[in-house]
């Protein structure tokens, strides 16, 4: 099964991301609310989900929420239209050290907290949909006092899309 560690927003952040544009673009696929995740670490194909449960088990309680904030602009990150989220690097290194033997390997890159709002193919992100404003009432903020393995559904086609299950949830607290 392929897993990823996740956090979850919540609805103060969905309800800023709704307001964004969504225009018709040729080739941009608008991810549905439901999907709207930040991911700290994708584990890739992964038989059994036990090891990594306990790792992760092993290693988080304890350390505390994280304050994490909601960028107020969107941005290109590769092919993906993204609204970054800032706070969670520290977060994402520990579960990338707690979990470095299980799955695939860490990315060596530095993390980049976000969630994808769309993903736009070979064509890329069109230049029009790149630092849209995220509309909120107040700076949305948010304590991140758990994490959820989640197991990832890829669709065969557009018709069935893919699809996200937690099948575990471990508390930072």
């Amino acid at each position: 099964m392929r897993l990823f560690v996740a956090a979850w927003p919540p609805s103060e952040v969905g309800d800023a991301l709704r307001k964004l544009p969504r225009p018709d673009h040729p080739g941009v696929h608008w991810t549905p609310e439901t999907d709207w995740h930040i991911t700290l670490r994708y584990l890739g194909e992964v038989s059994d989900p036990a090891p990594v449960i306990d790792a992760l088990q092993a290693e988080l309680p304890g350390r505390g929420s994280r304050p994490a904030t909601l960028d107020d602009h969107t941005t290109e990150l590769g092919t993906a239209l993204v609204v970054g989220v800032d706070g969670l690097r520290s977060l994402a290194s520990v579960i990338r050290l707690a979990t470095s033997q299980l799955g695939d390997p860490p990315r060596p890159d530095p993390f980049e907290g976000h969630i994808t709002v769309a993903r736009c193919g070979r064509r890329g992100v069109d230049p029009e949909l790149v630092g849209q404003a995220v509309k909120t009432s107040d700076a949305t903020s948010w304590s991140v006092g758990e994490v959820a393995l989640v197991k990832s559904t890829v669709g065969i086609n557009p018709a069935s899309p893919t699809t996200y299950e937690t099948i575990a949830t471990i508390s930072l607290d």
